[in-house]
């Protein structure tokens, strides 16, 4: 999502998006090769599910999830449950 269309309730957590964003930018990266690199990179994950509309929503995914992932920025992490679990964004 660009930082544009964000809805404003998530707007306290500028600092991170703009991380984020730099992250993003410096590493030559999307959302989605950054995403699915980082969920397919955990140990305990063994499988990933996702969501399409289409078959080529479905070949994006496979073709972001090849290639490495630069390391992460601590600065990147968040414990923020408001943020991380979405069944909360209805109540910012």
């Amino acid at each position: 999502m660009s930082e544009h269309s964000r809805p404003k309730k998530f707007d306290r957590w500028n600092d991170l998006w703009k991380l984020w964003h730099e992250w993003l930018s410096d590493n030559q990266l999307t959302a989605l090769e950054a995403t699915t690199r980082h969920a397919i990179s955990i140990y305990e994950i063994s499988k990933v599910l996702v969501g399409v509309h289409s078959k080529n929503q479905l070949q994006g995914i496979i073709k972001a999830a090849d290639g490495d992932l630069p390391p992460i920025p601590k600065g990147l992490l968040t414990n923020d449950t408001d943020l991380l679990n979405p069944s909360n964004w209805g109540n910012l």
